[in-house]
């Protein structure tokens, strides 16, 4: 080989190598603005979520704020309801006596009313037994007038 084919076969091989090295590069380059934009496009994504996670806190914390007014409405009615039970209870006590009260009048209405009923039944069997003589008298009268 002379020395003019060696300079063309060497210029050859660093064509070769040159496209070769132009080509890896570019298909670098390419695939380096690539991952530029899938990193500007994992970038946005990501600032997506951190808006949408932002966002989602906000609404706990709105969802926290709510629970503690609902919580605080609970132990208010509670409150009342321990309020009303108190006054039920005590009014529920009242009626009691008031029903024993009346239950203690009512017997004693009972016992007059027996005493009484006894001496009315006292006093019938009394007029019966004066109109039994009346009649036995009055029997006794016609019996007399008719002989």
């Amino acid at each position: 080989m002379s020395d003019s084919q060696f300079v063309g076969v060497l210029i050859g091989f660093a064509v070769a190598v040159s496209a070769s090295l132009i080509t890896t590069f570019t298909a670098i380059l390419v695939n380096n603005a690539r991952l530029t934009d899938t990193k500007e496009a994992l970038r946005a994504e990501i600032g997506s979520v951190r808006a949408e996670v932002g966002s989602v806190r906000a609404e706990i914390g709105s969802v926290r704020t709510e629970i503690g007014s609902v919580r605080s409405e609970i132990g208010s009615v509670r409150a009342e309801v321990g309020s009303v039970r108190a006054e039920m209870r005590s009014e529920i006590g009242a009626v009691r006596a008031e029903i024993g009260s009346v239950r203690s009048e009512m017997s004693a209405m009972e016992a007059r009313l027996d005493s009484k009923f006894a001496a009315v039944l006292a006093q019938m069997a009394a007029y019966q037994m004066d109109i039994i003589s009346k009649i036995a008298e009055i029997d006794n009268r016609i019996t007399r007038l008719e002989r």
